[in-house]
C-alpha cells in the first residue's frame, strides 16, 4: 500500500508556541493512518442491512442524527438521513466494504482526499468558537455530537471526541489554509503540535 503523504508537509512543525503560559492551550495533532469512508443507502430503513451490518461492526443501534457510534477502532457518524460514514482504522471500513451490495448502496473511500487533525486541551473549544458558527457550548454539542460545517469559510467534519478533544475532517485542497489559520488563531492560548 502507498503511504499517505501529508498536506501539511513542511509547514506542520512540532514544538510549542504562541504566548509562553505554563500550561499549553491546545494541542493539535495530524492523524495519519486513518480509513474514511461514506456509505449512500438506497433504503435508510432497510432493515436487512441494518441488521446485517449492525452485527458485523458488533453495535447495537445506529447513530442518529448528527451523532457518532464508537466502534473498535474508529467511529460510525449519521451525516445525512440517507448516509453514514466511518472514520478510523482500516479493519471497520474494509467490514463496511465489504457488506454493502451495489443493489443496497454505494460506498465511497475517500481517506485520500482528506486531511485529519485532532484538536485538544482546556482552550480548544475557545479556539474553535472564533471560526465556527456553531454554539459549542456542553448542552447544544455535546460529547459524541459532530457536524459538517464551515471553519473560517472552509469545510470540515468536526466531530467531539471528549469534553476537551475534537477531530477535524477536511480535504486536503484546503489544509494549508486551514493549518494557517489554526497557527494564527491558537497562538492566543498557546499551542503545542504533537
Amino acid at each position: 500500500m502507498l503511504e499517505r503523504k501529508s498536506p501539511l508537509g513542511g509547514h506542520r512543525i512540532l514544538g510549542k508556541f504562541g504566548r509562553k503560559l505554563k500550561e499549553t492551550g491546545v494541542t493539535i495533532e495530524e492523524v495519519k493512518d486513518f480509513s474514511y469512508i461514506e456509505i449512500a443507502f438506497w433504503d435508510p430503513e432497510s432493515p436487512s442491512l441494518r441488521s446485517k451490518l449492525s452485527e458485523l461492526l458488533g453495535i447495537a443501534d445506529w447513530p442518529g442524527p448528527a451523532k457518532m457510534q464508537r466502534l473498535k477502532g474508529g467511529v460510525l457518524l449519521r451525516i445525512a438521513p440517507d448516509r453514514i460514514a466511518y472514520l478510523g482504522d482500516s479493519g471497520p471500513a474494509e467490514i463496511l466494504e465489504a457488506a454493502v451490495a451495489p443493489s443496497e448502496g454505494s460506498v465511497v473511500a475517500l481517506s485520500h482526499s482528506r486531511c485529519y487533525l485532532r484538536l485538544g486541551g482546556a482552550e480548544v473549544t475557545n479556539l474553535l468558537s472564533r471560526g465556527l458558527r456553531l454554539d459549542l457550548r456542553d448542552h447544544a454539542f455535546p460529547v459524541g455530537a459532530s457536524a459538517l460545517t464551515e471553519i473560517h469559510g472552509l469545510g470540515v467534519l468536526l466531530i467531539r471526541r471528549d469534553k476537551a478533544q475534537y477531530d477535524l475532517l477536511f480535504m486536503r485542497s484546503t489544509a494549508l489554509n486551514l493549518w494557517h489559520w489554526l497557527n494564527e488563531s491558537a497562538a492566543q492560548f498557546g499551542y503545542e503540535v504533537l
